[in-house]
């Protein structure tokens, strides 16, 4: 090809540029299409970039509010757990309560009847005349203590069933000061003021 360039260049110019131009031209058409191709990978490479930033950043925050909407709806259902705890306590308060009311009343009741009643059955014993008179009078003042020992036992139970509650409602709000601990002893007030 160098013989034959010398040759046109001796011959003309024009010539050598067209050789030229039909040498370089390829070269050149081939390196703008290397380019372009070069260019258009770029671009849509930054294009795919920005678009998969914009996707994460999407994606993360549609994850940040899913999370959130996870971490009230946990908070919800465990304030709905503790409130329904916290009324099954209060349930069972009310109904022990009621328990320690009704045998308080009846220990009360049986109390007076059992005060009413004893002068009669021991004045019965005394005058008993017979051993059989006597029994009978000795069974029924049992029967009365024995009655009155039952309601307090019951009596007692139902208090210690109210204590527990109060213990547990203590537990759900420690917060709450008792009424013994809002008052101050007069040692206690005397020593603060000095």
């Amino acid at each position: 090809m160098i013989a034959a360039l010398d040759v046109n260049l001796v011959g003309g110019e024009s010539e050598a540029l067209h050789i030229l131009l039909a040498v370089v031209g390829p070269i050149l058409i081939a390196g703008a299409a290397v380019f372009a191709a070069r260019t258009a990978r770029n671009s849509a490479n930054e294009r795919q970039q920005r678009q998969l930033a914009h996707d994460t950043d999407r994606q993360e925050t549609a994850l940040g509010h899913d999370r959130e909407m996870r971490e009230r709806e946990l908070a919800h259902d465990r304030e709905m757990r503790s409130r329904e705890r916290a009324l099954d306590t209060l349930d069972s308060t009310v109904d022990n309560a009621n328990k320690a009311r009704t045998a308080t009343n009846a220990l009360a009741a049986r109390i007076y009847v059992a005060d009413k009643w004893r002068p009669r059955h021991e004045r019965e014993l005394a005058e008993a005349a017979t051993q059989m008179e006597k029994a009978r009078a000795v069974e029924r003042l049992a029967a009365t203590s024995r009655k009155s020992s039952e309601l307090s036992s019951a009596c007692f139970d139902a208090r210690m069933a109210l204590n527990s509650d109060y213990t547990r409602l203590r537990l759900r709000s420690p917060d709450h000061e008792s009424p013994q601990a809002s008052r101050k002893s007069p040692r206690q007030t005397s020593s603060s003021a000095q």
